[in-house]
């Protein structure tokens, strides 16, 4: 088995990472249910498993309602892509929130669901 490289995050670059990670397990202690949409750089190029601008996590508290978040880090900003994928989606009705932490995101999915009801 080959070891995994990573990338050197650069100085003064936070990684979302971490705040990805403690939101997905904050999300699935409610007991909801959290796909992570997987997107990056790969051997070869680029990895695409959704549209450009998709949220990085979709989490599903149940009674058909879905809340998609952007994780961003203490000093990331959204990209074009996804400020413009958001911009496509809530008026449909879908609710697309970008969020730093586990406290933020767990209370955007409480007001997806009170939304719904």
């Amino acid at each position: 088995m080959t070891a995994r490289v990573r990338r050197p995050v650069r100085p003064g670059h936070a990684t979302e990472a971490p705040a990805q990670a403690e939101i997905i397990a904050a999300c699935r202690a409610r007991g909801w249910r959290v796909q992570r949409v997987v997107a990056g750089k790969a051997r070869g190029g680029k990895v695409r498993m959704a549209e450009d601008g998709h949220p990085d996590v979709a989490v599903f508290p149940g009674s058909g309602v879905v809340a998609f978040l952007e994780v961003k880090s203490s000093s990331g900003e959204p990209s074009d892509a996804q400020l413009g994928w958001a911009a496509r989606e809530r008026p449909r009705g879908y609710v697309v929130e970008f969020v730093r932490t586990a406290d933020e995101a767990l209370a955007a999915v409480e007001r997806a669901i009170r939304g719904a009801k």
